[in-house]
């Protein structure tokens, strides 16, 4: 959009319009208060890495030991093969193993998500507070709800399917195990024939147990190794059911006007220490009322002496709920760190004014269609023919001339 002195004039590849001082009015979207941050942990135990690593040498071991009594028995079984392709994934293991095992404070930069805690918190981690504790100081939260602070809350998500599916997957190898090598003791009766084919098949399947075993404590520790090597998300870890479980069970301990934003991940971050490692995913909250958010240019008016007059905008970001006749200004910084999805924004402004408490000209005349509001204005002369400004909306600008027209 462009200002000057003429008529609308329209291209293919650009539209000019005559606009009447005052103001130019470009909608941005829709906005809500940002009201803190979610966070869900995920813990590791390190002392688990080791025992899971003493269960699969025991396993390959016993494999072993049924490679040697099979070949005993008969030939061509490829257990040895087999054996060896399980060695490989306990190679894989220790290498996944090799990263956690030794401390650090951190190996990730907390980067700006934890210098953004601090400078609004003055604190980390410590500013969290789990959710299973809400329901003995709900009254606490409802009345910080009601004011313009924001909440950080914690839940701790389990894991404990995924470790029940190796235990049992543990158990059905060990289970099968016994089965085959009981199968083989059996043969070696002088009245009963060796069935060659049977102990193959018997190694197999008992091979397929083996490695679906490992390949489940794999698959536990790989989601980990990706974000702590490629910064994935926590959906690494988790599965999207389990994360959106965990948000709705604390939405609904959550005041009703505060909802949390499962769309919004913000950061996944891995923290650790002596004895457990945790990989933390932060989701914003957010005030569920809804905002109209514009940005206001001002049009300038050309004086007689060829001066111009400009009305003075302090914040060129207004949000304005009409229903409530509630709004909130922000500068351009403050619209930088607002969170923007798609058209939809999440800000944390200063103060959240009435309309009819608290005077402003410009929502005066957006808001009440008052023309006569006395608004600050400033008197500026152009050194040059003509004066670029950049409006919010991409290739969208404004400008100003002396010239009377820049069209026939």
């Amino acid at each position: 959009m462009l200002q000057l002195f003429g008529t609308m004039i329209a291209t293919q590849t650009y539209t000019v319009k005559n606009l009447s001082p005052g103001f130019y009015v470009e909608n941005i979207g829709t906005a809500n208060i940002d009201r803190g941050m979610f966070r869900i942990e995920t813990v590791y135990k390190k002392e688990r890495l080791n025992e899971d690593y003493i269960r699969i040498e025991s396993a390959l071991s016993k494999f072993k030991q049924l490679c040697d009594k099979a070949d005993v028995a008969t030939t061509d079984t490829h257990c040895n093969q087999f054996y060896h392709h399980l060695l490989e994934q306990k190679t894989k293991y220790e290498r996944i193993k090799e990263y956690f095992t030794e401390f650090h404070e951190t190996r990730r930069r907390r980067g700006l998500l934890g210098n953004f805690l601090t400078s609004v918190f003055g604190v980390n981690d410590e500013i969290y507070r789990d959710i299973d504790s809400l329901n003995s100081n709900q009254q606490k939260l409802i009345e910080a709800s009601s004011h313009q602070t924001k909440i950080m809350i914690s839940a701790i998500s389990q894991v404990n399917g995924t470790e029940e599916r190796i235990r049992h997957k543990l158990e059905g190898f060990q289970t099968k195990l016994s089965q085959v090598i009981e199968r083989i003791n059996s043969y070696d009766y002088w009245y009963i024939k060796t069935n060659h084919n049977d102990i193959k098949i018997q190694i197999l399947q008992t091979f397929q147990v083996a490695n679906n075993y490992i390949d489940e404590i794999l698959n536990y520790y790989n989601g980990l190794l990706e974000v702590y090597l490629t910064k994935a998300s926590v959906y690494s870890v988790l599965p999207p059911k389990n994360v959106s479980e965990l948000i709705f069970s604390a939405n609904r301990k959550m005041p009703s006007n505060i909802r949390i934003v499962q769309e919004l991940l913000l950061d996944t971050r891995i923290v650790e220490n002596m004895t457990h490692i945790q990989v933390h995913a932060y989701f914003p909250i957010k005030d569920i009322t809804k905002y109209t958010l514009i940005h206001v240019t001002p049009v300038p008016k050309k004086n007689m002496n060829n001066t111009f007059e400009s009305i003075e905008v302090s914040r060129a970001f207004l949000a304005i709920d009409y229903n409530n006749e509630l709004y909130f200004e922000l500068d351009h910084e403050e619209f930088k760190e607002c969170i923007q999805r798609h058209e939809q924004f999440l800000c944390f402004p200063g103060v959240v004014k009435n309309m009819q408490l608290n005077e402003n000209c410009i929502v005066d005349q957006l808001f009440k269609n008052q023309t006569n509001t006395k608004c600050p204005t400033h008197i500026f002369e152009m050194s040059s023919n003509i004066i670029w400004k950049q409006l919010c909306m991409q290739n969208s600008w404004l400008f100003i001339t002396k010239l009377v027209a820049l069209y026939p």
